[in-house]
């Protein structure tokens, strides 16, 4: 295998669990008669321990490309 690219997407990780968050907080109503209120925090606590331990840098996200040798 040949590494063509190494990248770090923590940064985009935290800014996406961060929207999600934010455009739930917008639908609340109609997702928690969906989801209940139980799944419905509990995505939201999801969502902003994924964002806050990603700022902090206490999880990380990489993205490998490789290509497999002949």
């Amino acid at each position: 295998m040949q590494l063509l690219v190494c990248e770090d997407v923590t940064a985009n990780m935290a800014k996406v669990a961060e929207a999600r968050l934010a455009a739930r907080v917008v639908r609340s109503t109609p997702l928690r008669e969906i989801e209940g209120n139980q799944t419905y925090d509990g995505q939201q606590e999801f969502l902003a321990v994924a964002a806050r331990v990603a700022r902090e840098g206490r999880l990380s996200r990489f993205v490998y490309v490789s290509r497999k040798l002949n």
